[in-house]
């Protein structure tokens, strides 16, 4: 029975990636998965951080809790609850410890994938919290979010062993997965047939964890592609429960960037949304109502991700000219300026700056030239050793 309680405002990261929104998060992904699988109304408040000062991780329901807000470790038991027929049903035993294995083994790799591994961290990471944050902070935003994702009271030779640790036993995990799903719709449906119905708690935490895995750019041919390609019933999977939904996952261009088209469902890759991003109605507004509605009656009210990503202001690279090229200047697309600089470039860039003013005082570019403001000093100086060594011999 579903219960008809006051929507759930909930604050969350926005995140917007080198390939358009996206979702970093499996708890956030999970809920987007339910609100539209069980028609929950939640109101959605966008934050360009991925963390308040005040609460700790995002997501957060700012209201709805007993006791106030309810924080990201039991965000999604307070939405079961509402659910209980639903989202909150009860699942098998065996069910249960494949949810354990998601949030577990397959939640730790994400975060060593995501926040350990220096190519994802330069490529993907990173970038998407420079893009997400305002304008000036991308860095320290970056720099804080993976500080503490990564900085467990462990040594740095114990923190990458489990990193490591943790990154070998996805493909067991993967493994497990595939083999209980087997050659079903979906992990609640009977083998060999599949409706939206059939769908359990079970399936929203596959969705979450998985979406967010798959969803990792790779280059073709690395080992993480290596690795989930071999896994296409879970490929399939996540394209067939995104179909059935219409459209759970915020952009479709960075939808299952991890794996190619061929390699996806088939007619899933060439079947384009009218309007790609799902739960931001507008960008301009503070504050975002969602109502997991049908596809068919949700897909008037979206606003297009283009605009989503366009509707920025420039970080500091970009006004100073990366990315942009010689010659004629022309609007730098997202595919050509999706790297950022290196991070040493904000300290050059500021030194560099700051020497540039200095000559320019020292030629007489200034608005007083140099030569008067150093004799203004020096007089300065002057009058005040006088000032003291008058008082001094009057105390005397």
């Amino acid at each position: 029975m579903l219960r008809r309680a006051p929507p759930l405002e909930i604050s969350h990261w926005h995140a917007v990636g080198p390939l358009g929104a996206t979702v970093l998060d499996p708890v956030f992904a999970e809920l987007l998965f339910v609100t539209r699988w069980r028609h929950i109304s939640v109101n959605l408040l966008p934050s360009p951080y991925p963390s308040a000062p005040a609460f700790g991780p995002l997501p957060v329901a700012l209201s709805g809790g007993p006791k106030g807000p309810i924080l990201r470790d039991r965000l999604l038991e307070a939405v079961a609850a509402l659910d209980v027929d639903g989202y909150g049903m009860k699942c098998s035993e065996a069910d249960e410890a494949f949810c354990a294995l998601l949030r577990q083994r397959v939640g730790e790799a994400l975060k060593a994938l995501l926040f350990g591994d220096f190519g994802i961290w330069d490529e993907c990471t990173r970038p998407t919290l420079a893009r997400s944050a305002p304008l000036g902070f991308g860095w320290h935003v970056a720099w804080k979010e993976r500080r503490r994702q990564l900085c467990d009271g462990l040594g740095s030779s114990l923190l990458k062993d489990r990193q490591a640790a943790a990154v070998l036993a996805l493909e067991g995990s993967l493994s497990a997965l595939a083999e209980r799903l087997a050659d079903a719709d979906c992990f609640g449906c009977v083998r060999g047939s599949g409706a939206v119905d059939s769908l359990t708690a079970l399936d929203a935490c596959a969705y979450g964890h998985l979406a967010v895995l798959y969803s990792i750019p790779c280059q073709p041919g690395s080992q993480l592609h290596q690795l989930l390609s071999r896994f296409s019933s879970l490929v399939h999977f996540c394209d067939r429960v995104e179909l059935w939904l219409g459209g759970v996952w915020p952009d479709s261009r960075s939808f299952m960037a991890a794996v190619a088209s061929k390699e996806r469902m088939p007619g899933a890759a060439a079947a384009s949304f009218s309007q790609e991003s799902r739960f931001f109605n507008d960008p301009k507004s503070p504050s975002t109502a969602v109502a997991a509605a049908p596809a068919a009656a949700g897909a008037n009210s979206i606003a297009t991700s283009s605009h989503m990503v366009d509707a920025r202001w420039p970080v500091w690279w970009e006004l100073w000219g990366w990315s942009l090229g010689w010659g004629r200047r022309r609007k730098a697309l997202p595919k050509v300026r999706k790297n950022s600089p290196p991070e040493w470039y904000p300290l050059a860039f500021g030194a560099a700056s700051a020497a540039t003013v200095f000559v320019a005082c020292i030629f007489g570019c200034s608005p007083l030239p140099m030569q008067k403001i150093v004799k203004a000093l020096e007089a300065a100086l002057q009058q005040s050793d006088g000032q003291g060594v008058t008082g001094t011999g009057s105390r005397e």
